[in-house]
């Protein structure tokens, strides 16, 4: 209707996440940056395919959810970051817990957006900012690849984390400037 209108964005959804975020810490004072990341994505609707989604991520935003959620899975990965760039054997560390951890899943696929995933690691242990599984890369395109950690505790959401690395080669990043006498910037 001509009164309500569909919006999205990063300048829409960062004030609403902010504003989780501080309900969150009023209910728990003592929850860390990754289990609020945690509660929001476990706790977010699908508006889009299950899952992580390109066009919509984790979901709409579900505070009644949020706040119900008590102790999700932590899932994250710590060993590599967004845009690095990778070759050889990538050891992957990171963390994987839950009071009542079922299992862990660490995956590799490739692009933004996976269609299908390889198996790196799967373990029914606890691990906390350790070595989680190790991926050889060699025989691999270059390109981008997303590293997937999926942690369960049970029939309740699981927890997730997504890093997109770069095998081989990062693409140039155009600035202000570049190219100078047919240099090209690859920072």
């Amino acid at each position: 209707d001509a009164a309500h209108t569909r919006s999205g964005g990063t300048s829409l959804s960062s004030p609403l996440v902010g504003a989780a975020t501080g309900l969150l810490l009023r209910k728990n004072p003592a929850l860390t940056p990754g289990t609020i990341r945690q509660i929001l994505t476990g706790s977010a609707d699908d508006i889009e395919a299950p899952g992580w989604s390109l066009g919509s991520s984790y979901g709409r935003l579900n505070m009644a959810g949020a706040l119900e959620l008590a102790s999700p899975p932590i899932a994250e990965i710590t060993g590599a970051t967004n845009g690095q760039v990778v070759s050889g054997a990538l050891q992957i560390t990171g963390t994987a817990s839950s009071p009542a951890l079922s299992e862990y899943v660490l995956e590799f696929g490739a692009g933004k957006a996976p269609v299908s995933w390889t198996l790196i690691a799967r373990g029914t242990a606890a691990v906390d900012d350790a070595l989680l599984g190790t991926r050889q890369t060699a025989g691999l395109l270059p390109g981008e690849y997303t590293l997937r950690l999926t942690a369960r505790a049970g029939p309740g959401p699981a927890g997730q984390s997504r890093v997109c690395v770069f095998l081989g080669f990062k693409m140039p990043v155009a600035r202000a400037g570049w190219p100078k006498m047919g240099l090209i910037n690859t920072e």
